[in-house]
């Protein structure tokens, strides 16, 4: 993520998430292939919070992690437009794969 940060744009679509809840979504979405460290994601997360792609929202407990409060990121519009134009390059390829095999 620390070369494109937009990979942390993928957890945000569904569910406001705090930076824990975002390493984890993201290693699971890869099964285990991409793992973020705290500063690359940080560092990721204030690229993303410049551009304007996601918003820091109010700070609250996760109760499944106990009782100190964490910030919360939510996806703006513009993130949400680049996840999906994203999203649709990656899958573009392959689909043209598939139609040249057949």
């Amino acid at each position: 993520m620390g070369k494109n940060p937009i990979f942390g744009l993928a957890p945000l679509v569904n569910d406001d998430l705090h930076g824990y809840a975002i390493m984890r979504q993201v290693a699971d979405q890869t099964d285990g292939r991409m793992r973020l460290g705290p500063g690359t994601l940080y560092s990721s997360i204030q690229t993303l919070l410049e551009a304007e792609l996601i918003d820091q929202v109010d700070s609250r407990e996760d109760t499944r992690l106990g009782p100190e409060r964490r910030r919360y990121y939510r996806i703006t519009s513009a993130g949400r437009k680049l996840a999906r134009s994203e999203a649709e390059m990656a899958i573009s390829p392959k689909i043209g794969t598939l139609t040249h095999t057949v």
